[in-house]
């Protein structure tokens, strides 16, 4: 074989190589991570109908009079209830004057409202609270470097900043009315029941519970663009021939607005080695339940 001949066949082989290393590409999608462990392009979040606002005056109002009741009839009570041989007057000798009583109380029914108030929005935040989780998959013929994730969370899908979290439940409290002021003086601390109810801490995200250590990812960061949040997460690699890379959560607050909506949330990913963004589409659907 001439050695033009063979110089041909060398340059047609290393061109069979370019062009198949030049096909070579990563190609990337967004899913959800359903309930079954699945990547989907779709979820739908059943939403339970919550109660209306209490009528807070109302329940104030009740409360006062309960107060009322309690300074009236207590010493007569505490003498029943403690089955001690001391008289009517002896317990009300050691009551508080009427005017500290009624500025405690004054005190107590403020708190009692701001009570009754978080309560209610623990109510919402209980029935509305959801978790979303998101994963990328590569399945082209090359991995993807230097990935960078953003997908755009609707209005209808409030994610609170931290402080707002803060504002719906109270962490390491216990989620009890405040006490009622105490009609005597210290004297009847004897007589007080013991009472310890806790409730078990509830999570608010980067607040009291610290994400699993991902080495291979890095997010969510959250941003405002467009009257929406944006979360962006920073992907290092996703190999290729279908390997996926699972996001840490998202948690949020389905609002009213998103009623029986289908809401779109449009994402973009950016690889190193893409001239162009690729652009995707996740769909979420809320159904409001009688339940």
């Amino acid at each position: 074989m001439r050695l033009e001949e063979r110089y041909k066949q060398d340059i047609s082989v290393l061109n069979a190589w370019i062009n198949k290393l030049e096909d070579r590409k990563p190609e990337l999608m967004a899913y959800f991570i359903d309930d079954n462990d699945e990547l989907v392009e779709k979820v739908v979040l059943e939403i339970g109908k919550t109660d209306p606002p209490p009528d807070l005056d109302k329940l104030i109002e009740l409360e006062r009079q309960q107060l009322i009741s309690l300074y009236e009839t207590s010493s007569r009570e505490l003498k029943l209830a403690s089955g001690l041989n001391i008289t009517i007057d002896a317990l009300n000798s050691v009551k508080k004057p009427q005017e500290k009583y009624e500025e405690d109380c004054k005190a107590y029914l403020e708190e009692y409202k701001y009570y009754l108030t978080k309560k209610h929005n623990r109510t919402i935040h209980d029935a509305r609270f959801r978790i979303l989780n998101f994963a990328i998959k590569n399945t082209g013929n090359a991995p993807a470097v230097k990935i960078v994730f953003e997908i755009k969370f609707p209005v209808e899908l409030s994610i609170p900043s931290n402080e707002e979290w803060l504002d719906f439940i109270y962490i390491g409290e216990k989620m009890l009315p405040p006490k009622r002021p105490s009609v005597f003086t210290s004297f009847t601390e004897m007589f007080k029941p013991i009472t310890d109810f806790s409730l078990p801490g509830y999570r608010v995200p980067g607040v009291d519970q610290v994400s699993p250590v991902r080495s291979n990812a890095d997010g969510p960061y959250y941003s405002d663009k467009d009257n929406c949040v944006v979360l962006t997460y920073k992907i290092q690699e996703i190999m290729h021939n279908f390997e996926e890379t699972d996001l840490d959560e998202v948690s949020f607050l389905v609002t009213d607005s998103a009623i029986d909506m289908q809401l779109v949330l449009k994402y973009k990913i950016h690889e190193s080695t893409l001239t162009n963004p690729i652009d995707g589409k996740l769909f979420v659907e809320v159904q409001f339940t009688d339940c």
